[in-house]
């Protein structure tokens, strides 16, 4: 199986909508590991120290991952970084990230990069 980078932005967006990034990326892309950082967990983590329907909504996504299989890198960089050196590394990589700049970043290295609807689907960015 190949890797599918998810951004938290994805995560944050999808539970917005009441979806689930996860389960979407396996009945959309089966071939595909959903694959997460030790930064995404961070950004979570910060996030959900505010109070209010962000914060819950990071709450959620962090009780949400102890329950999903999701491959963890226990990178201690920044998710965006993390994200944008495996994509420098290996041309055609999934990336899944609702973030406009760091999904033009990473298409500029060679990522195949996709965000998620309102519904819930996992779309290709067009450019």
């Amino acid at each position: 199986m190949r890797p599918a980078l998810v951004d938290t932005s994805s995560i944050l967006f999808a539970l917005r909508y009441r979806k689930d990034v996860f389960e979407r990326l396996n009945e959309q892309f089966p071939e595909y590991r959903p694959t997460i950082s030790r930064g995404v967990i961070g950004e979570l983590k910060g996030i959900s120290a505010n109070r209010g329907k962000r914060g819950a909504t990071a709450r959620l996504a962090l009780m949400m991952l102890k329950s999903k299989k999701v491959e963890i890198h226990n990178i201690g960089t920044s998710a965006d970084a993390w994200i944008q050196r495996r994509a420098s590394r290996s041309r055609g990589v999934m990336v899944v990230t609702n973030d406009t700049e760091l999904a033009r970043k990473a298409s500029a290295l060679g990522a195949r990069c996709f965000k998620v609807s309102r519904s819930g689907a996992i779309k290709r960015y067009l450019w």
